[in-house]
C-alpha cells in the first residue's frame, strides 16, 4: 500500500506532467476506485489533499502546486519547475513498477542528483563539492589525493597515514559542504550521502557507519554534521528519521535552496540539459496522464 507521501507524489506527477493544468478530485478518486488497491479511495484522496496543503505551507513561494477548491493546479509546466520535476520522477516508481526497465539507469540519475545537492548546499553554507565516486571537476579522482584536497580547502588537518584500505571510494560522503569563517579549522561541515533509492531510509542507515570513519582520516576541530539528501518528501516520520539518519534534505528543502541559489542553478548548471533529457525520457512512461 503506498504511503501518504507516495500518493501525493502521484497526484503531483499527474498534474505537472499532464496535458491539463489541473487535476480534479473526481479524477483521482476514479483512478483509485478503478485500481481496486485502496479499500477507502475517498479517504485516500482526502489524505492527498491534506499532504499537498501541508507541502504548500512548508515552501509557500517555491511549491509548484496550489489547491483551488476541488482541483490541484500547477503554476507552470514541468520545464519551469525542472529541478522539482526531476526529483518528483523518482517517486513515481511506486505506481509504475512495469516501466522501471524503461527508465534511465540509476547510476546516471544519481550523479545528477549529487550535483544538484551540491548546488543547494553551496547556497546554504558557502562551499560544496561532489565527493562521490567517480569524482569530477577539480576534485582528484584518487581517494588519497581527494582527501588531501578536502583537508586543504577546508583548513582541517589530515591525519598521518590513515588506514584507507578499509574505506570505500568516497567514505560514504557524496557531497561535502562547509562554511569557512577564516583560515583556521573549526567550522560548520556537512557530510551528505545522496540516495535515489526508494528504500532510502534503510540505505541511509547502512551507509551511516561509513561517515563515522571520517574522523579517523581528518582531524576535525568540530565534528561534521551527517545528512541524507533524497528526491522524495519526508513528512510523517520526520523526527524519527532525522534522529536515525541525520539532517534530512528532502525534495522540499532542496527545492527551496535551489530558488535561493545565487548561481540561478536551474538556468546555469551545466547539467541542465541532462536533467531536461532525463525528465523528457521518464515522462514518456506517464502518457496515460494525457
Amino acid at each position: 500500500m503506498p504511503t501518504v507521501e507516495e500518493k501525493a507524489d502521484w497526484a503531483e506527477a499527474s498534474c505537472i506532467f499532464g496535458m491539463d493544468t489541473s487535476v480534479f478530485r473526481e479524477d483521482l478518486l476514479g483512478a483509485l476506485e478503478e485500481s481496486r488497491k485502496h479499500p477507502r479511495p475517498g479517504r485516500a484522496v482526502d489524505d492527498i489533499w491534506k499532504e499537498i496543503d501541508w507541502r504548500r505551507t512548508v515552501i509557500p513561494q517555491h511549491y509548484p502546486f496550489e489547491l483551488l477548491g476541488d482541483r490541484i493546479a500547477r503554476s507552470g509546466d514541468y520545464q519551469k519547475w525542472l529541478h522539482y520535476s526531476f526529483m518528483l520522477l523518482f517517486s513515481t516508481d511506486a505506481f509504475y513498477k512495469r516501466e522501471k526497465e524503461k527508465r534511465a539507469t540509476r547510476k546516471v540519475s544519481s550523479k545528477i542528483f549529487e550535483r544538484l545537492t551540491a548546488v543547494c548546499l553551496k547556497q546554504y553554507l558557502a562551499r560544496s563539492i561532489v565527493f562521490g565516486f567517480p569524482r569530477e571537476g577539480g576534485v582528484p579522482k584518487s581517494l588519497k589525493q581527494a582527501l588531501k584536497f578536502v583537508s586543504q580547502t577546508s583548513c582541517e588537518t589530515l591525519r598521518e597515514n590513515p588506514q584507507l584500505r578499509r574505506c570505500s571510494k568516497d567514505v560514504g560522503a557524496d557531497v561535502i559542504a562547509w562554511h569557512p569563517m577564516d583560515s583556521r579549522s573549526g567550522q560548520v561541515i556537512i557530510m551528505v550521502q545522496c540516495t535515489v533509492e526508494e528504500d532510502w531510509y534503510e540505505h541511509a542507515l547502512c551507509n551511516k557507519s561509513k561517515l563515522d570513519y571520517w574522523d579517523e582520516i581528518i582531524q576535525f576541530s568540530v565534528l561534521p554534521c551527517k545528512a541524507v539528501a533524497i528526491p522524495y518528501v519526508c513528512h510523517t516520520d520526520w523526527f524519527v528519521n532525522s534522529r536515525s539518519c541525520g539532517m534530512l534534505l528532502d525534495r522540499l528543502r532542496l527545492s527551496s535552496l535551489i530558488f535561493h541559489s545565487v548561481d540561478n542553478a536551474c538556468s546555469k548548471l551545466y547539467m541542465r540539459k541532462k536533467i531536461f533529457d532525463y525528465c523528457e525520457k521518464q515522462r514518456q512512461t506517464l502518457k496515460w496522464l494525457e
